[in-house]
């Protein structure tokens, strides 16, 4: 939940084509040529482990030469990955331990702990490194070597990069582009958690519309764009939450985004759920981001014989389900599919999600911080349960905010959009 005490405004998805209909779609930053240095305003740190400094220091960048681009970043989300990527204390795990273990007189299969960054890096960067693992920058200068890019393209740089800072070069052979008539802000997350997403929807079941799948951890982007994802292909959905702050606001914008279920973990072994369970067909797929008692809920929702895909393990346990229950464990992690796909795959997911963004079929809880005001801006990125992803804006926003006291009517209740909190 955003404390009741700061000042908010929003900015609702569905009211983004009467918003910015009136609004320029030009180029925040003119694109000139020039000979001149940049000076680049980052947020690096030089040790990691519990207590770590990031510090705000000024560094000269030269123009482009050869294939590189000289970018400047528009918005970069702060993400819990982010904090363990600084915290991290030792190299990156991509393993996922699962082993048969004896519970009283029977069997079970024990699901162990994923490394939480295994999903978006394969290894550290190196030290002294800039902050932020993700986010979208537009091409102000590209070098003589450089042919697919030009001044004033939207670019993902690659996972890892660094994008806490203002301006970067970078090699042309490293950016993605992604269309600039969307959100900054949506832009700026679209390359791991709705990537993930998409791949996992698509790589591990043929699912036809009917279908149902289970997963947990739908308050956060990979959940939330799974529901809507599976929604547009008429696939349903059994959404397993912890029961925790935000719980009964986020089931309101869940199902108005196409979730079948919505339910409690705790909640997850009912009578009721049962009931509900046995209206719909057997699960085909079931998706884990959070191991522990969430893990075994979705687990236990699904039949005898189906895959269930570990990508997370939020909760940093481990869980069982019954050995006779034969589940397929598989793990999904998206660094490991792009290392082994080529740039275009990744350029046809981008093309494909924003596409949805632009139609309005993919809406994420967002809320708008601001690079100039670091400090607070990483102060409440760190905050645990948050109930939006925080992302952190270079550039002035390019979308109309509504004052407070039009929450409702701007979000249809469902708190659909974009909030943007004072700093």
């Amino acid at each position: 939940m955003l404390a009741s005490s700061a000042r908010r405004a929003l900015v609702a998805c569905g009211r983004q084509a009467t918003a910015t209909s009136t609004l320029s779609r030009r180029s925040v930053w003119p694109a000139f040529s020039r000979s001149l240095s940049v000076e680049a305003k980052v947020l690096s740190y030089d040790t990691r482990g519990d207590t770590i400094t990031i510090s705000e220091e000024v560094k000269t960048l030269s123009a482009p030469s050869g294939n590189e681009t000289l970018v400047k970043f528009l918005a970069a989300p702060i993400t819990r990955a982010d904090y363990d990527v600084i915290h991290a204390k030792g190299e990156i795990s991509t393993t996922l331990e699962t082993k048969e273990v004896a519970v009283r007189f029977a069997k079970a299969q024990e699901v162990g702990v994923l490394d939480p960054l295994a999903g978006v890096l394969s290894k550290l960067p190196a030290l002294p490194a800039v902050g932020g693992i993700q986010g979208v920058a537009e091409v102000q200068e590209v070098g003589p070597s450089v042919k697919g890019l030009k001044a004033g393209d939207w670019v993902l740089p690659p996972v890892g990069a660094g994008t806490w800072r203002s301006h970067a070069l970078m090699p042309e052979d490293s950016l993605v582009t992604v269309p600039s008539d969307i959100p900054m802000e949506y832009a700026a997350v679209l390359g791991v958690s709705p990537c993930a997403a998409l791949r996992m929807l698509e790589d591990f079941a043929s699912l036809k519309e009917g279908d149902v799948i289970v997963l947990n951890g739908a308050n956060g982007l990979v959940g939330q764009t799974l529901v809507q994802l599976a929604a547009a292909r008429g696939v349903r959905t059994v959404a397993v939450m912890r029961g925790r702050q935000g719980y009964e606001e986020l089931c309101p914008h869940l199902v108005t985004r196409g979730a079948t279920v919505v339910i409690s973990e705790n909640w997850s072994k009912d009578a009721h759920m049962k009931s509900l369970m046995a209206e719909l067909p057997p699960p085909s797929l079931g998706l884990d981001a959070c191991g522990g008692s969430s893990g075994a809920a979705v687990a236990n929702l699904l039949p005898k014989g189906a895959t269930l895909v570990k990508y997370g393990s939020a909760s940093g346990k481990p869980f069982r389900v019954a050995a006779e229950r034969d589940l397929k464990v598989q793990t999904f992690l998206l660094s490991e599919w792009e290392a082994a796909h080529s740039k275009d795959d990744k350029q046809k997911m981008i093309s494909t999600l924003a596409d949805m963004v632009r139609d309005k079929s993919l809406q994420l809880l967002l809320e708008r911080a601001f690079f100039d005001k670091h400090k607070t801006a990483l102060k409440l990125g760190a905050e645990m349960m948050r109930d939006r992803q925080l992302v952190m804006c270079m550039a002035e926003p390019q979308l109309e905010v509504f004052p407070e006291d039009l929450w409702e009517m701007a979000a249809d209740k469902a708190r659909l959009g974009l909030a943007s909190a004072e700093q």
